[in-house]
């Protein structure tokens, strides 16, 4: 089942990011992901808390490959400068309706 992973980031400093952009793709690509959306354009449209600077959506091919993707030990270095220099949340969720096929 395709698993999507969210990110939420707002930065600290910029000093970490052409470096972070440069190679960030060739992770997500080695796993199997595409990038759906990868912005700082946002509009709130409802709800109170402060938006963040950017946002990302990445689609996975499984939950399996989406892990393997956040715990690569090639990547470790990466993630470093991402969590030293923005406060990320990420969240992992499946491709899955729950008003087709409900709650459990």
């Amino acid at each position: 089942m395709t698993y999507y992973a969210y990110g939420e980031i707002t930065l600290k400093h910029q000093d970490w990011v052409e470096e972070y952009l440069e190679k960030i793709n060739q992770f997500i690509g080695k796993h199997g992901g595409i990038v759906l959306s990868r912005t700082i354009r946002m509009e709130k449209i409802e709800g109170a808390r402060a938006l963040p600077t950017n946002v990302i959506l990445v689609e996975f091919p499984d939950r399996s490959a989406a892990m393997s993707f956040f715990e690569d030990p090639d990547y470790q270095p990466l993630r470093q400068l991402r969590l030293d220099g923005a406060t990320s949340e990420f969240v992992l969720f499946p491709s899955e309706d729950l008003a087709v096929i409900g709650i459990q």
